[in-house]
C-alpha cells in the first residue's frame, strides 16, 4: 500500500505549526511558579477559614498539557464535611480580594458549583470547585501517561490546542 502524497508546502506548515504549538507549552515556567504560590494561598485559606480538607490543582498545570495561556484548575477536597460546596465556595470568596485576586464571580448554580477568579500579579484565570476527586485522578492519570512516554505529552498538547481552535473545549458548554 503506498503513502498517500502530501504537498511539502503544507507539510511544512503543519510542522512549524506543531513546534509553535510546543514551544508555547515550553514558556510556562513563569506561570507554573504563579500557580504555586496561588495554591499555596488557597491551602493557607482554608487553613484560616479552618475547614477540614485540603487545595489541589488538577487539570492542564498536573497533568503536563498546560500552555502559556492555561488557566488554573483548583479543587478544595473537604474531609467529610458536610457542608454544601456552595457555603463553602462561599465563605473562600469573601476573603479572596483581600489576598491578591480580582473578577471573582460565583457560579451556585452550575451542575458543579464554582468559583471563577484572576489573580492580580499573574492575570492567571483560575476556576475553583469543591470535591472534584475525579478531576484530580484523572489529571494524575494524564500525568503519570507523559511520564511514561513523552509522545503523550505531546499529543495531549496538539490535541488540546486543536480543539481550543475549532471550538470545541468549554465545560459551560458540555465539552471538556
Amino acid at each position: 500500500m503506498s503513502q498517500p502524497h502530501l504537498d511539502p508546502q503544507v507539510l511544512v506548515s503543519l510542522t512549524q505549526e506543531i513546534k509553535a504549538s510546543l514551544e508555547t507549552g515550553l514558556r510556562s515556567n513563569e506561570r507554573e511558579k504563579s500557580a504555586r504560590r496561588i495554591h499555596l494561598i488557597l491551602n493557607g485559606l482554608a487553613r484560616k477559614l479552618n475547614v477540614s480538607g485540603e487545595v489541589h490543582m488538577f487539570g492542564s498545570f498536573s497533568n503536563g498539557f498546560k500552555t502559556g495561556t492555561s488557566d488554573l484548575d483548583v479543587v478544595f477536597v473537604s474531609n467529610g464535611e458536610t457542608e454544601s460546596a456552595a457555603s463553602i465556595l462561599g465563605q473562600f470568596a469573601q476573603q479572596l480580594a483581600d489576598l491578591g485576586f480580582e473578577n471573582i464571580t460565583t457560579i451556585f448554580q452550575a451542575n458543579v458549583p464554582l468559583l471563577k477568579l484572576s489573580d492580580k500579579k499573574s492575570e492567571m484565570e483560575v476556576d475553583f470547585c469543591i470535591n472534584n476527586q475525579l478531576g484530580v485522578r484523572n489529571s494524575l492519570l494524564l500525568n503519570t501517561y507523559c511520564k511514561y512516554d513523552y509522545r503523550v505529552l505531546q499529543l495531549g498538547r496538539l490535541v488540546k490546542d486543536w480543539a481550543k481552535k475549532h471550538e470545541l473545549v468549554g465545560t459551560a458548554d458540555g465539552c471538556l
